[in-house]
This record gives C-alpha cells, sequence and structure tokens, in this order.
C-alpha cells in the first residue's frame, strides 16, 4: 500500500528561527489531509507536537511507567502512549485505508534521542508492516489496569515521525541519523 511504503521518519534541522517546528507543523498537517481528504474531515488530534523536555533519561519519559509503589502503569504527559494506541487501533479496523498518525518532536535535541526513543528505534527495525513495542512488564503492572492490554503495542504503519534538531546541546547519534532522512533548513 501506499501509505506502507511512503516516508515514515523525517529530521528538520537548522539555525533557530529558520522555520523548523512550522515546516514541521505544515508538513504534519498535509500528511494528514491527504490521507482523510475522502474518507473524512481533517481531525487535528491525528497530529501531536511533543515539545522535548531536557529531563528526558529513557522511555518512560516519552511512553510512561508503571508506579512502583501503586503497581499503576502511568502514561506519559507527552501523549504519545494515548496516540499510538489510536493509530494502532484504526490500523487494525481499517489495515491500509488507515490515515496517517504524525508525530512531531519539537527540539529533539534538548535530550539525547537515543535514550528516550531507543525502545522505538528497535521496534521500527523490523521487517514487518506493524511493530511490536514493549511499553511495559505486564506482570510488574495491576491486573485491573485500564493499559494492560497495549503492555506490548503493535505500531502502525501509519505513524509518521518528525524531529526537529537546532543545534542544541544534543546531537542526533548514529541509530538516529540511520532513522530518518535530514532535511536542513538555512535562513536565508
Amino acid at each position: 500500500s501506499p501509505k506502507v511504503s511512503a516516508v515514515r521518519r523525517t529530521s528538520i534541522t537548522g539555525a533557530p528561527g529558520a522555520g523548523k517546528t512550522a515546516i514541521a507543523e505544515l508538513y504534519g498537517e498535509a500528511l494528514a489531509a491527504s490521507d482523510l481528504r475522502a474518507a473524512r474531515p481533517q481531525d487535528p488530534s491525528r497530529i501531536l507536537r511533543v515539545n522535548v523536555r531536557p529531563t528526558w533519561l529513557d522511555a518512560s519519559d516519552l511512553l510512561g511507567a508503571v508506579h512502583p509503589l501503586t503497581s499503576n502503569f502511568q502514561p506519559s504527559v507527552s501523549g504519545v502512549f494515548q496516540q499510538l494506541i489510536a493509530a494502532s487501533e484504526e490500523f487494525t479496523r481499517h489495515g491500509a485505508a488507515s490515515g496517517v498518525w504524525p508525530v512531531i518532536f519539537d527540539d529533539a535535541d534538548q535530550s539525547p534521542m537515543q535514550a528516550w526513543f531507543a525502545d522505538v528505534l528497535r521496534s521500527e527495525r523490523g521487517a514487518r508492516p506493524q511493530r511490536t513495542l514493549r511499553v511495559f512488564t505486564p506482570h510488574a503492572a495491576d491486573t485491573q489496569s485500564a493499559w494492560l492490554r497495549w503492555s506490548e503495542l503493535e505500531l502502525s504503519p501509519a505513524v509518521r515521525w518528525v524531529a526537529t534538531w537546532g543545534g542544541g546541546l544534543h546531537e542526533p547519534g548514529a541509530a538516529v541519523r540511520a532513522f530518518a532522512p535530514v532535511i536542513t533548513l538555512r535562513q536565508d
């Protein structure tokens, strides 16, 4: 299907003020609108913009974690976990007719992306159209947890990853550079 074979990952770099965030948001809107125009009106919740924080150190900052005292899984405030669930559920129902789900990481250089995005990088390397992402260990969570059924999540091929890099503290590592083509914006 065209959606599965389309570019699924993009990095946008450039100096501060070059328009990286604006381009990433327009790109996300264009991706979502092109897939949705015939089927249903554009749904802004399909496009998730995540402001990367300097405190992010691992996947729990991106997706969430099981609280050690209560055994309840708590999704991260980033919203990425819920976005991945929605994309996965839609792909399960509609297959290749699913709409695109852009996830934009703004200022990805605020924290080492290879740390907080490592689990996604590993799961995206598979050969299947959907890849399994282990979010948390099911037996570590309360058996009544509303999130238990998504402890392992099939990543939809309709998810599009976009990251902006502004020359901040952390340069993308080799695994991140190999993951996505880079578009460099110049201010002139």
